[in-house]
C-alpha cells in the first residue's frame, strides 16, 4: 500500500488527503483522493517521475542534528506547559509560521495553513502528538514554545516558536537548552528540521552547535 490516508489534514484541509509512503514509478492516486504529499531525500531521477506524475515542490527542508556531549547545559527559567498555557502557545503557533510547506503552497490559504499550526499544538494537549511541551513565560504569559518528540535515543524538536514582540532575546535558546537539561539522561541527539530558505532559523541553529545531517524535498499534489 503505497498511499496512506492523512486524518489530521484531511480533517484541517476538509479534503481527502493521502500520503505517499513509498516511492514507485507506475502509480495510482486512490479515486477519492483531492491532496497528496510525499517527502523524500534528494534524488534527481525521482524528482523528474514525480513531476510526471502531476507533484510540484513546495520545500527543500534540511535536518540539523547536535551531539549533547559536546554541548554546555545553561539554566533557564523555561517550565512544563499547563493546560491553563494552550491559549497562549495556540496565538503563538498561529501567528510565527511563513517558511512551512503549508504557507509556501499557494494553493493553499495563510488561514488553513497557520490553522494546522494551531492544530498541531492541540494535538499536543489532547495526546495525539509529542511527549513535552516546554514554554517561556513573562508575567505569566507564555512568549515561547517548543514541542518535542523522544524516540529511544533522540529527541526531536517538532515545533517551535516564539513571540514575535520577544524574538532576538535568546529565548529560543533557552528553551533547546530546557529540553536538553530534560532530556540529558535519556538520549545522546537532538534533530530539528528547518526550510532552506529560512536562513535565519537555520543561523540560529548553527550559532548553538547543530549541524547538517540531511535535505529533503516535499512535493505536493492537488486534483484539479
Amino acid at each position: 500500500m503505497i498511499f496512506v490516508k492523512d486524518i489530521f489534514l484531511s480533517k484541517n484541509f476538509k479534503k481527502n488527503t493521502y500520503k505517499l509512503s513509498n516511492y514507485k514509478d507506475n502509480f495510482k492516486f486512490p479515486d477519492d483522493c483531492e491532496f497528496a504529499y510525499i517527502k523524500i531525500q534528494y534524488d534527481y531521477k525521482k524528482n523528474l517521475e514525480l513531476l510526471k506524475k502531476n507533484f510540484y515542490l513546495v520545500d527543500i527542508s534540511v535536518k540539523l542534528k547536535i551531539d549533547l556531549n559536546k554541548y554546555k547545559i545553561k539554566k533557564t527559567l523555561t517550565c512544563i506547559a499547563k493546560e491553563s498555557d494552550k491559549k497562549d502557545i495556540l496565538k503563538i503557533a498561529n501567528d510565527s509560521f511563513v517558511y512551512d510547506r503549508f504557507h509556501t503552497d499557494l494553493k493553499i490559504s495563510n488561514k488553513v495553513a497557520s490553522k494546522i499550526k494551531k492544530e498541531w499544538v492541540n494535538n499536543f494537549f489532547n495526546g495525539y502528538r509529542g511527549d513535552q511541551c516546554f514554554v517561556v513565560k513573562k508575567n505569566k504569559k507564555v512568549i515561547g514554545f517548543l514541542l518535542s518528540i523522544k524516540k529511544d535515543k533522540k529527541a526531536l524538536i517538532d515545533l517551535i516558536a516564539v513571540d514575535l514582540k520577544f524574538r532576538n532575546l535568546g529565548i529560543g535558546r533557552d528553551l533547546i537548552n530546557y529540553m536538553i537539561n530534560f532530556y540529558k539522561k535519556e538520549i545522546d541527539q537532538i534533530e530539528v528540521g528547518t526550510q532552506i530558505s529560512n536562513q535565519t532559523s537555520i543561523d540560529f541553529y548553527q550559532k548553538i552547535g547543530f549541524k547538517f545531517n540531511s535535505y529533503n524535498l516535499t512535493y505536493h499534489y492537488h486534483k484539479k
